[in-house]
Formats: C-alpha cells, sequence, structure tokens
C-alpha cells in the first residue's frame, strides 16, 4: 500500500504523551493512521520497521500531507501514516534518511468478537 509518512514526537504540535484513543503511552515503534482504513493494533510494516497502529489526528484522516505534496494521482491518494519518534531529533534524521512517499504492508489486527 503506497503511504505519505510523516513523523511527530512527543510535544510536537501539541502531542501529548498518549495515544488518544485509549491512553497508552507513546513509544518509538507507535503510529496514528485512519482507523476506518487501518485498525487500532495492526502492525505497520515499513522497509525499516515494524510499527504497532495506535493513535489519530485530523491531518492524518484528511490525508492533508498526501493531497499537497503528490505530484501524481496515486500520490495524492495515497493514505497517510505519522511515525512517532521518542524525539525530534530522532524524527528529523529519519524524514532526512527516507522518501515522503514509501510501500508498507499493513497486518491487519482483528479483534474476535
Amino acid at each position: 500500500m503506497l503511504a505519505r509518512v510523516t513523523v511527530y514526537w512527543h510535544r510536537e504540535g501539541g502531542s501529548g504523551d498518549y495515544a488518544a484513543w485509549n491512553g497508552t503511552p507513546l513509544r518509538k515503534g507507535h503510529c496514528a493512521v485512519d482507523p476506518k482504513k487501518i485498525p487500532y493494533g495492526s502492525k505497520v510494516v515499513f522497509p525499516d520497521a515494524e510499527c504497532v497502529a495506535v493513535d489519530s489526528g485530523p491531518a492524518v484522516v484528511n490525508r492533508k500531507a498526501a493531497r499537497s505534496c503528490g505530484r501524481k494521482g496515486v500520490e495524492r491518494n495515497a493514505i497517510v501514516i505519522d511515525r512517532f519518534f521518542d524525539t525530534k531529533q530522532n524524527a528529523l534524521a529519519w524524514v532526512k534518511a527516507h522518501p515522503y512517499f514509501m510501500t508498507v504492508r499493513i497486518l491487519v489486527w482483528r479483534q474476535d468478537t
């Protein structure tokens, strides 16, 4: 699945220390997703790491980053995943070393009913 990957860290843009949906403390290896497309608890496999979907936000849901910087239709229609880092320095270093758009694999977590 093609994704526009953005980053965030503790206290960036008003984010706190806790994920909004269940109060889980945010840590390296977490990411924010649109829960209508990627259920919470699913694993998002990046080329360099695997993250767990535990958070969301309006910019992720409305895909602002993909719509604003995508050059082709496929990029403008990509999902947005916001990857959490423990520090601003680590987040910005990751952004510098990776492309804005990348293919990720989603391992969907399904709750048994």
